[in-house]
């Protein structure tokens, strides 16, 4: 969707997979929202309460033409197994099921679920798929499956960056660590709190972007097939220092439409926000033009998320929710008007999605 502009060799497929440590308020809260495509390609947003673990899921209904609450056999149950500092990863796996990954951030405890067509529900997986208790003051979890179509997780410490990967090993029957070349470094020299954002490069290369919240400094690592290991991507991969927002940073990776690999950096205290985009010809990120900006406060946040994806009909959104209220709007870029704009109502989800 970002026009004239050439296709990156490593452009990003966005997992919106990683959690979001964000400070407790009003609705309980925070509110989170993850939006994803379900085994049959639905586009579905996996809305909860952190607080509580009080979950609801919508689809985009074609035929109504708006998001509507999915049925009562895609929902998880009230108690997910977690109910306090529950965060929440959707995601597809190997065998195309629909799975969420539930976790305490404070205590490390984690429980699987995944959507069991024969009993038309969503059921806890088997032990095996469960994932060991992981150590850490804020423990986050990112699930996704590498080019090989193994399931991996990465685990993270955000007060002090430390991480671990594991994959689900079909020997040994479990989760275990993934071997010392998929690790990353102890030290990421970055100032907590830390987040990573795994992602598959349009080539297969895995790849971590890595910042810090507080100042807004970020460090890209790939995994490099002849080193075996995770290596820091070159020179111009890396965002620059300041990327534009330098208060409560957040970055989420993602592939355009036309094959551009962009990185959308935004502050959730102020809603400003900032689209690079990498450029082939110049070999390094560069701002993407004023048409892919989005506007400064789209919606009037105390504390603003945003997360990018295509959708089904090709076209680049922006998921803008307020992490306090669970107000939200679905902007994307206008192709004819040549600027980002907010999508039609049936698009937006209800002021309260959790009602």
């Amino acid at each position: 969707m970002h026009a004239n502009r050439s296709s990156s060799i490593r452009a990003a497929l966005v997992t919106g997979l990683c959690g979001l440590g964000l400070a407790a308020q009003a609705l309980a809260g925070p509110i989170h929202m993850r939006p994803y495509f379900d085994a049959d390609k639905s586009e579905v947003i996996l809305v909860w309460d952190e607080a509580s673990g009080q979950s609801r899921s919508w689809y985009y209904d074609k035929a109504e033409k708006k998001f509507a609450p999915s049925g009562d056999k895609y929902q998880l149950p009230r108690n997910p197994g977690v109910t306090r500092n529950v965060m929440m990863a959707p995601y597809l796996g190997p065998d195309g099921s629909e799975v969420v990954l539930v976790w305490d951030k404070k205590g490390g405890k984690s429980v699987s679920w995944y959507y069991d067509k024969a009993e038309e529900k969503f059921v806890q997986a088997e032990a095996k798929y469960q994932l060991p208790v992981q150590k850490g003051k804020e423990v986050h979890l990112a699930p996704y499956l590498d080019k090989d179509g193994n399931e991996v997780i990465l685990a993270w410490d955000a007060a002090t960056g430390k991480s671990q990967s594991l994959y689900y090993s079909k020997a040994d029957e479990k989760f275990v660590p993934s071997a010392s070349g998929y690790q990353l470094p102890a030290d990421l020299g970055l100032k907590p709190p830390v987040m990573l954002r795994p992602y598959l490069t349009k080539d297969g290369d895995e790849t971590i972007q890595a910042w810090s919240v507080s100042t807004g400094k970020s460090v890209n690592f790939y995994y490099a097939n002849a080193d075996e290991k995770y290596l820091r991507s070159e020179a111009g991969y890396q965002l620059p220092a300041n990327p534009g927002v330098t208060k409560d940073v957040w970055m989420a990776p993602y592939l355009d439409r036309d094959g551009s690999e962009v990185m959308l950096v935004w502050s959730a205290a102020t809603g400003q926000s900032v689209s690079w985009y990498h450029d082939n010809a110049e070999k390094k990120f560069q701002r993407s033009g004023p048409e892919f900006q989005l506007p400064q406060n789209p919606i009037k946040a105390k504390r603003m998320m945003i997360m990018p994806y295509v959708d089904t009909d090709d076209a680049e959104v922006m998921l803008v929710y307020d992490a306090q209220s669970g107000a939200s709007k679905c902007l994307y870029h206008d192709s004819a008007e040549k600027k980002v704009v907010p999508a039609g109502a049936g698009f937006q989800l209800p002021a309260n999605p959790l009602k």
